[in-house]
């Protein structure tokens, strides 16, 4: 530090030794010159003159007159004006602020040019602070004294310093009180130029930066505190000769004068502490400042320097309370995604509390900058930016979030959409103009390194089974694990199982079609019909696992019965279908596929619509359905492809048997006997049930297991309790069928012909 003033201080150190030789020669050449009374005789004129002349050392003049004097020391004066005026002066202006009887008026000002001091000890003389050298006007001031180009003013609010006790009462010589807060006057043009490239080349630039002639700013101090470790000669060398100059003062005077303080504040930040008197000192604009922790912490970017905000009680300016209690205030931004990438404004408050102990943890402070959060936390940032990035386009995710387990299933897919979401909220929604252009979107990393730190907490998320937009926590977001293991394990004849799998994978695109209109005809329309059970709705989840699509399911709940509403809600889900490439499920269909008759005009509208909306749908449509014998006949011809399901036989009951027997193994749950489960597959599978009959039985059981083992911890899950509780949901079944006079509802719905 002390090489570098050095070097700042050459240039200005030579201009100054020419001032005072100049000086010290004027004081000679007056001392030398003959007392009044002798030049006012006549007789003794030329010689005094010539003896001046020789003084002078004035060479052009043979015969030196009164006039000509005159006129050479008024020379001299205007010539060691101009040199003064040359050289720029940093001027120190000490402010009192004094709050009179009228709370709501302005406080009271007077202006020093010396450091004001308490004119004594005892507590009746404390409003008594003042200087010796008043100044009534800058203006004034500065119109004779062109070589000021910055005036520094430091305020001393009276009630502030007597709130922070800062009189000793046990001295009565005067007290010099410390300034509660300083700003800098930039007078000249070449000054406000030469600051303002400081603040670019640095990047300290804020909303709040000088811009014109005489604007009071704060933080140059603490600017050059963060900028002094960097070669400032190199910068200074960027400059014009006037605006070096001028800013060369500048920061020497800051630097002079605050030395001390800036390696006090070096020294605290190493050990990873501040005090509040320091505490601006960890901030600058530009930065990264983390809000909150672990979960909750948020990274923005500083858009001004740290600022105090008044908390005092005005009826009680010595309380406790405001001693040891300050805040401070901080404009920031972070990212929102809406239609596209927009910037959030916020105020940042950091409260401060010196009760306990006059120095904080950094890292303890409600918001803090990056370099002091652990690398946990920095981590998690980094990563919750990542995936903010990836949501730039619509993408499918899955959610994980610990926290709200009872809300959020692991195995539930969500749509990002954010041009969606605008699209369908246009009225509640404003749109902000988007700030990263659409070839920057293009890149696969962000814009610059700060913007990963910078992301939201959650982003809109549209929940493809429940049918709602939600908020996310992006630090949930999961990329999808496709099940394509769920197709192979389907109960189905292999060559329906390839029919499908080639269906799917050789979707045929809307400009490939063969129909001669252009948008018909251009889906796959898919009948999945049987009984309850049998595997139609695990089929349509699977063919959307092999095609690596959302499934979107609609019950007919979901769509309704009026035929103005219905054809509404089909045309959204199949507009979100075919823009997010889902394969919709239309799950239990028969209310709209039942034959039309001249009896009901109302279904027949229903069907009329239904039939209607399918006929221009070019995406993967799955239906199903337990009573297709009641079938209208114009959606023959709308399906591409139709399954029948049969009821379960003993080996198909076997393999559902297996499969979730192996799912469950899969789980790792303690208590349960796989090996008994397993040997004892085929008298399971015995007992004629559908596929979700064994699914829910042995959801049963694990539930009973579980309440037996916190009872009994040598309690397990085997093949004889899996049988008692088939035997027990069974009992229901059993007694249904004896209502029925010995037939299964399977029998029944063929008999009626239903099925």
């Amino acid at each position: 530090m002390k090489h570098q003033l050095q070097e700042l201080d050459l240039h200005q150190e030579q201009q100054h030794q020419q001032h005072q030789q100049q000086q010290l020669q004027h004081q000679q050449q007056q001392q030398r010159q003959p007392e009044e009374n002798f030049i006012e005789h006549s007789d003794s004129l030329n010689s005094a003159l010539q003896l001046i002349t020789r003084a002078l050392n004035i060479q052009d003049e043979p015969m030196l007159t009164m006039e000509t004097l005159q006129a050479y020391v008024l020379d001299l004066k205007l010539k060691e004006k101009a040199q003064q005026a040359a050289y720029p002066k940093v001027q120190l202006v000490h402010r009192v602020l004094k709050q009179i009887q009228d709370p709501d008026r302005e406080k009271e000002m007077h202006m020093y040019l010396d450091q004001p001091m308490w004119l004594g000890g005892a507590t009746s003389h404390r409003e008594a602070l003042a200087g010796n050298l008043p100044l009534q006007s800058t203006s004034s001031y500065l119109s004779k004294r062109p070589e000021v180009c910055c005036l520094i003013y430091r305020d001393y609010d009276v009630t502030y310093i007597n709130r922070m006790e800062v009189l000793d009462e046990d001295h009565d010589q005067p007290v010099k009180p410390k300034h509660t807060a300083e700003t800098v006057a930039l007078v000249t043009a070449s000054l406000t130029t030469a600051v303002a490239k400081f603040l670019k080349y640095y990047s300290f630039n804020t909303p709040d930066d000088v811009t014109v002639e005489s604007v009071e700013f704060s933080g140059l101090c603490i600017a050059i505190y963060h900028a002094r470790g960097d070669a400032l000669i190199p910068f200074l060398e960027t400059l014009e000769g006037e605006q070096r100059d001028q800013l060369q003062v500048l920061l020497n005077f800051f630097i002079s004068q605050y030395e001390d303080e800036y390696s006090l504040v070096d020294h605290m930040t190493r050990r990873g502490i501040i005090t509040q008197e320091y505490i601006k000192y960890l901030f600058k604009p530009g930065e990264v400042i983390v809000k909150d922790h672990d979960q909750d912490a948020r990274g923005y970017l500083s858009m001004s320097w740290l600022k105090d905000i008044d908390t005092a009680d005005k009826s009680d300016r010595s309380s406790s309370q405001t001693k040891t209690k300050k805040a401070f205030s901080m404009k920031a931004w972070s990212w929102e995604l809406d239609s596209g990438f927009s910037r959030e404004a916020k105020n940042l408050i950091l409260q401060f509390d010196t009760k306990d102990s006059p120095e904080r943890k950094i890292s303890d402070m409600n918001f803090r900058p990056l370099r002091y959060v652990d690398e946990q936390t920095q981590t998690r940032l980094k990563a919750r930016g990542e995936w903010f990035w990836k949501c730039r386009v619509r993408r499918m995710v899955c959610y994980d979030d610990t926290q709200n387990s009872q809300y959020y299933s692991g195995d539930e897919r969500y749509m990002v959409d954010m041009m969606i979401y605008h699209e369908l909220h246009k009225p509640d929604f404003f749109m902000r103009r988007p700030l990263i252009d659409s070839e920057a979107l293009k890149q696969e990393n962000p814009p610059d390194e700060n913007f990963l730190y910078l992301s939201p907490l959650t982003v809109k998320a549209y929940n493809l089974k429940r049918k709602k937009w939600v908020d996310l926590k992006l630090d949930g977001l999961r990329e999808i694990s496709w099940n394509k293991q769920a197709f192979e394990s389907l109960v189905l004849k292999e060559k329906t199982k390839r029919l499908i799998r080639a269906l799917v994978s050789n979707q045929i695109e809307a400009e490939k079609s063969t129909d001669l209109i252009s948008g018909k005809g251009n889906g796959l329309i898919m009948l999945l019909h049987g009984g309850p059970g049998t595997g139609k709705t695990l089929t349509a989840e699977s063919v959307a696992e092999i095609a690596k699509r959302p499934l979107y399911p609609v019950t007919c709940g979901d769509i309704g019965t009026k035929p103005e509403d219905v054809e509404r809600y089909l045309e959204s889900v199949l507009y979100l279908g075919k823009t997010w490439g889902c394969v919709v499920l239309l799950d239990e269909a028969d209310v709209f596929l039942e034959q039309r008759s001249l009896e009901d005009l109302h279904r027949n509208a229903l069907v009329s619509v239904f039939l209607r909306v399918l006929e221009y749908y070019d995406g993967i449509l799955i239906l199903t359905s337990n009573r297709v014998g009641t079938f209208d006949e114009a959606f023959k011809s709308r399906i591409q492809l139709a399954v029948h399901y049969n009821s379960l036989d003993l080996d198909q009951r076997t393999q559902i048997w297996r499969n979730f027997t192996r799912r469950l193994k899969d789980l790792n749950e303690e208590g349960i006997d796989f090996a008994d489960l397993m040997d004892n597959i085929p008298q399971l599978a015995r007992k004629e049930m559908n596929g979700r009959e064994i699914r829910n039985a042995i959801t049963t059981a694990r539930q009973y297991a579980r309440w037996e083992r916190q009872q009994d911890h040598s309690f397990k899950l085997d093949y004889k309790v899996m049988k008692e509780v088939i035997e027990t949901a069974g009992e229901f079944d059993d007694y249904i069928n004896t209502l029925n006079g010995g037939f299964t509802q399977e029998q029944l719905a063929k008999d009626e012909g239903i099925r």
